[in-house]
């Protein structure tokens, strides 16, 4: 490395001329690896955003089907004869719960 005030050669290693004692420029570090090293937790970081939002998708559509109205469970049972059979079990168990029977 030459001194930028009077030009004698120094070291690489060196921080001060060794010829008039001017101080050396400092050498630049790679910043490389640290830009490749945000890059790859930025990239873990949005995947793993994606997973949970796949994820919670995934749960949300599984608790709506879990608590689906009677009348779905009585279709996938009975088939074409649920509808009117789930109107007829859902009027029965409105009409004791108005009546003020105690349901289990």
């Amino acid at each position: 490395m030459n001194c930028p005030n009077c030009g004698a050669e120094n070291p690489e290693e060196a921080k001060f001329c060794r010829s008039c004692g001017a101080p050396l420029p400092a050498k630049k570090k790679n910043k490389k690896p640290l830009i490749i090293t945000l890059c790859v937790i930025l990239a873990v970081l949005v995947a793993g955003g994606v997973l949970a939002a796949l994820n919670y998708r995934a749960v949300s559509n599984f608790a709506m089907r879990s608590f689906a109205p009677p009348e779905r469970y009585f279709q996938f049972i009975l088939g074409r004869n649920a509808v009117s059979f789930s109107k007829s079990f859902s009027e029965a168990y409105e009409s004791r719960r108005n009546s003020g029977v105690e349901l289990d």
